[in-house]
């Protein structure tokens, strides 16, 4: 394959790798912002509603009161309990969505740099458009 090939293969990892670590730290971002929020939802979801509310408490109450109360016994740390453990369980997952949503799959980066470092003398050398259907096709088994 001509340096131009490389060259545009090498482009499409850069193009991969920026998008997958943007992805990742946008999931960051918003998993950092929503935690004590869903601190919140799972101590409501174990221990039910507060003791201090008789009846039908008002709209939002139940959330300010469950901020109160976390950051009056445990801190500010405690309204970020369980955040490293999903940032490390989801940080490939959202790379990989951006990555996929910016239209380019890993599968479609691996098929250009195999291409890109192939040689034209080879003696298998077989067509460009019949190696990319291949991977197409793999890609298309590999998410069903």
């Amino acid at each position: 394959m001509s340096e131009a090939g490389r060259r545009g293969a090498r482009e499409k990892l850069r193009e991969a790798a920026c998008n997958a670590v943007a992805g990742g730290l946008a999931g960051v971002i918003s998993a950092t912002v929503l935690c004590p929020l869903d601190v919140i939802k799972t101590r409501l979801q174990v221990y039910g509603l507060p003791s201090n509310f008789s009846g039908a408490p008002p709209p939002g109450r139940v959330i300010i009161s469950g901020f109160q109360q976390i950051l009056k016994n445990e801190g500010l740390p405690g309204l970020y309990r369980g955040l490293s453990p999903t940032i490390v369980a989801l940080f490939p997952t959202w790379a990989k969505l951006a990555t996929e949503t910016c239209c380019i799959s890993p599968l479609e980066v691996t098929a250009e740099l195999f291409l890109a470092s192939r040689s034209e003398d080879e003696a298998d050398c077989r067509s460009e458009q019949e190696w990319r259907m291949k991977f197409l096709f793999v890609s298309l088994w590999a998410k069903n």
